[in-house]
């Protein structure tokens, strides 16, 4: 892993080299424009991500102190577009995620320091579209969800840090039937919020 990362930081800095973004103009606009967040200030605001004042068309990257790369995300005109890496210190990968106008799109995966499975998520538009699964540190299968244009659908289970089922319920027709904490067999539908409408924010 520690090779790998090597050679993707010297890849990079060839690039910049390469497109003249160090002490001279670029004229050779073919390959992919590589901007490092560690030299610019880099602004986000209104869903427009901004280096010295302008829209950042390219992939921004950071890299911590020890050499590694921190993370590696792409964008077209101020906005996420394609990949998204992001690593710990220790080189391990955190995230892997996917973007398409700024909005989170397909799947999304991450890690915990350890190694192990962190989270699993499906989007569609910004919204959970299909499954979508959290481990703990251990482990653990923490909860296993499934959404329709962001809305919880089909069967919903979670569980507690001893493993211990926490939830087990199905949606369908916008009711909720199940295992509910202590409640059995809840009919809980005047509760369940329209998400059709909203966006998903945050790391999630």
């Amino acid at each position: 892993m520690a090779a790998l990362k090597v050679f993707s930081i010297k890849k990079l800095l060839n690039v910049i080299i390469g497109l003249g973004l160090i002490g001279a103009s670029c004229k050779n606009t073919s390959q992919e424009v590589y901007l490092s967040a560690d030299s610019f200030k880099i602004r986000t605001a209104g869903g427009v991500t901004t280096a010295a004042g302008k829209p950042v068309s390219g992939r921004l990257f950071s890299i911590y102190p020890s050499g590694d790369t921190a993370f590696s995300v792409g964008f077209l005109s101020g906005k996420e577009e394609g990949k998204a890496n992001f690593w710990y210190e220790n080189g391990q990968l955190k995230e892997q995620r996917l973007f398409k106008n700024g909005h989170k799109e397909g799947i999304h995966k991450g890690w915990w320091p350890n190694g192990k499975r962190k989270f699993l998520f499906h989007f569609q538009d910004d919204m959970y579209e299909g499954n979508v699964q959290e481990w703990d540190e251990s482990g653990q299968p923490y909860r296993d969800m499934n959404y329709h244009l962001g809305q919880e659908e089909g069967q919903q289970r979670m569980w507690y840090d001893n493993g211990q089922l926490r939830s087990n319920y199905i949606i369908k027709n916008n009711r909720r039937y199940g295992l509910l904490g202590t409640k059995n067999c809840v009919n809980v539908a005047d509760s369940i919020p329209d998400l059709r409408t909203k966006r998903v924010v945050g790391g999630l």
